[in-house]
């Protein structure tokens, strides 16, 4: 019967990560992309004959553990870097057994997870019969799990030709691919449409997702609404384990209740049997805070964040308090132990005594400097791969995909962990990661040198959104996101910067992977709290008059920058001679860059 090839992909991959309230969430949820897209690859690996094409995923740590626990390492088991879709050819005769099993092995995985969830939430609401009642109907219509069957025939080549392959391309595996692309390109015609929930269900729609309805207890009829919003606080406590819980205002649906819980109830406690704390993910205000760390002491901020969630545990047992926090970025900002009067006392925990003293001693050897209250969200995507691999044999293409590989498994991890940062998703030419602001231009042109490294002649975008810690995630993901799109917008190959400010609209401006040394160079002088950026307004305020000619406008400059007795002049005037260039447009942009550069400087400073 000959061979076929099998494309999967699964989805929907952007709306389900990018529902996140935090950043565990965010992880989590493309965590679980990968962990589902590895069993599919696994189940059809163990068929007979079957050879992958790519991605080239055989060493990858999270497809060598499943399903037969070869571990090769908890941190890189937990480092989500399996794509969301892959290739693989078989024997025709298997094909129809084959496309049932990749569909049912990823459908049984994802509801064992759930009903692992639900189990333990089931304990914890139990007086509260029927919350659940669109569990099983959410869960079962999450996924979109695609399989497209290539047939494999000799005349390929000509059958590609007559459906638009160039005349001159008469390699069979081009020509396949050229096919491939075709028929997933019909399939994404079709879209996907989870069914809707029944006429009479008319619950709130989650909090997060905003289209499936909420399941968590609902208000029963003798309660007021003063006394509902008691009752939901105590549930929501009642939801305190393995160092994960509900807020008050997490009203979420099965699928986010599935990605809140899914580490602590069935990762750590039943696939790899580990204390949950074996996975750190930080939350926004330490994110933003480890560049600050970083410079006052010689630790990794790694191990001291570490030490001090230790401090909170063993604090927490030794006076009974079991369900508390033992580590909250927060803390480090605060000004005592206490909840400030500004937080929600139901969604914060007091710091734990030992942890607060370990911070106030952090403080003595930086008097008067806080942490920032801004981090960075890096994402990073291949400029035009799909483009160069149709130009490429199989032998290339193996080889292209195996430098990804690498790439994403063990130079990505390495370089966002040098910069102090939170790696979420590494798959390939596709990375997203949280950075203190001070590390995020360095660590986003070490990975574009890296990745051209492992790659000539193939290139990276990228977009860095700078928010404020209490700025909404999914808001923040979407600045990136299109920062990112700004990049690639503007020519590819660069990296694009937008500045999310607490007020006003942000800005965003674009430079050159090989400028991003200079204009880490003037934000080095700007950390200076002597040096002066009050000259780079001066021009800004004076832009409209300025800016029809390009002359004077530099001019100006030079002069406003030579008058200012705390300016980085050298620095400054050689950024703008090399990055400025000609069109007046790009001015504009180079001095969007010094302000920048100058606020990822400032501690908490806001223009």
């Amino acid at each position: 019967m000959g061979k076929v090839w099998v494309s999967f992909s699964l989805g929907p991959v952007q709306s389900f990560i990018s529902t996140a309230r935090t950043v565990r969430d965010l992880w989590a949820g493309s965590y679980l992309l990968s962990w589902l897209t590895a069993h599919a690859a696994k189940s059809v690996s163990m068929q007979s004959g079957s050879r992958f094409i790519e991605p080239d995923i055989q060493n990858n740590s999270i497809f060598k553990f499943v399903p037969d626990g070869t571990n090769s390492g908890l941190e890189q088991l937990l480092i989500p870097t399996i794509p969301n879709r892959f290739i693989v050819e078989i024997d025709a005769k298997y094909v129809d057994s084959v496309t049932e099993q990749i569909k049912g092995v990823v459908q049984f995985e994802w509801k064992e997870i759930a009903c692992c969830v639900r189990a333990f939430l089931q304990e914890r609401w139990k007086d509260y019969p029927g919350w659940d009642a669109q569990w099983e109907e959410q869960i079962e219509n999450c996924w979109d799990a695609r399989v497209a069957v290539l047939p494999l025939s000799d005349d390929d080549v000509e059958m590609a030709r007559a459906l638009g392959l160039p005349n001159d391309v008469d390699d069979l595996f081009r020509a396949r691919m050229f096919l491939r692309g075709l028929l997933e390109a019909a399939g994404k015609q079709v879209r996907h449409y989870p069914p809707h929930e029944k006429e009479n269900f008319r619950r709130q729609k989650c909090a997060l997702c905003g289209e499936r309805s909420q399941q968590i207890p609902q208000k029963p009829l003798d309660l007021s609404p003063e006394e509902w919003k008691e009752e939901w606080i105590k549930l929501t406590k009642a939801t305190i384990d393995r160092g994960e819980r509900l807020q008050p205002k997490d009203r979420f649906c099965a699928v986010e209740l599935v990605k809140r819980f899914a580490w602590a109830q069935y990762f750590s406690k039943i696939i790899f049997d580990c204390d949950p704390q074996k996975r750190r993910i930080w939350d926004t205000y330490t994110i933003a805070a480890c560049g600050w760390l970083s410079q006052i002491q010689e630790k990794s901020v790694f191990d001291l964040v570490a030490e001090l969630e230790q401090k909170g545990r063993e604090w927490n047992r030794k006076e009974g308090h079991e369900e508390r926090q033992s580590w909250n970025g927060s803390w480090l900002y605060w000004k005592t132990p206490e909840v400030p009067a500004d937080k929600d006392k139901d969604e914060f925990d007091s710091c734990p005594q030992p942890v607060w003293d370990a911070i106030l001693e952090l403080r003595k050897k930086a008097p008067g400097s806080n942490p920032p209250s801004y981090y960075a969200i890096l994402m990073l995507d291949g400029d035009k791969m799909g483009e160069k691999l149709r130009q490429t044999d199989e032998k290339e293409r193996q080889k292209i995909s195996a430098e990804l590989a690498q790439f994403a498994m063990n130079d990505v991890p390495q370089i966002v962990r040098q910069h102090h940062g939170q790696l979420i998703y590494a798959g390939g030419d596709d990375v997203l990661a949280m950075l203190p602001r001070e590390t995020a231009l360095l660590c986003a042109r070490d990975l574009s040198d890296k990745f051209s490294g492992h790659l000539p002649g193939f290139t990276l975008s990228g977009g860095i959104a700078v928010v404020h810690v209490k700025h909404d995630l999914q808001d923040a993901l979407d600045y990136a996101r299109k920062a990112e799109r700004k990049a690639k917008e503007s020519g590819r190959n660069r990296l694009a910067l937008s500045i999310v400010k607490r007020s006003g609209a942000p800005e965003t401006a674009v430079i050159l992977w090989d400028q991003v040394e200079r204009m880490e160079d003037l934000r080095c002088k700007f950390s200076d709290p002597t040096v002066s950026d009050r000259w780079l307004y001066q021009v800004a305020e004076e832009w409209e008059t300025l800016e029809q000619d390009c002359q004077m406008l530099d001019s100006e400059f030079i002069r406003l920058l030579s008058h200012s007795d705390k300016a980085p002049r050298d620095a400054a005037a050689n950024f703008w001679r090399v990055v400025a260039g000609s069109p007046k447009e790009q001015r504009r942009n180079t001095l969007l860059l010094m302000q920048q550069a100058s606020f990822l400087a400032r501690n908490n400073e806001e223009k």
